[in-house]
This record gives C-alpha cells, sequence and structure tokens, in this order.
C-alpha cells in the first residue's frame, strides 16, 4: 500500500490516544452539541419508500 496512504491512516486523535492509555470514559462533548441527547452530525435522510 502507498506509503503516505498508510501514514495518514495511522494517525490518532489525541482522545484516542487517552483510550489506548487507559481511559474509559468518552468526552461527550466532542460529540453532543450541549443542548439536546442526540448527536450533531446531519440527520439520516429518510428512506424512499417513506
Amino acid at each position: 500500500m502507498n506509503q503516505a496512504l498508510l501514514r495518514q491512516l495511522s494517525r490518532i486523535s489525541p482522545e484516542e490516544a487517552e483510550i489506548l492509555e487507559g481511559r474509559r470514559a468518552v468526552d461527550r462533548s466532542l460529540y453532543m452539541d450541549g443542548s439536546h441527547s442526540t448527536g450533531t452530525s446531519k440527520p439520516a435522510s429518510p428512506p424512499p419508500w417513506s
């Protein structure tokens, strides 16, 4: 495989490094907007049959 691609894919985030070092809790503020109990990603499109 392309070495440049392998280097890029092998990078880990600071949170991933902490988890690998034994931290068990997930920092929800990274994934939640704070005002709701849902994530901040875009909602999924409805299925074509709905």
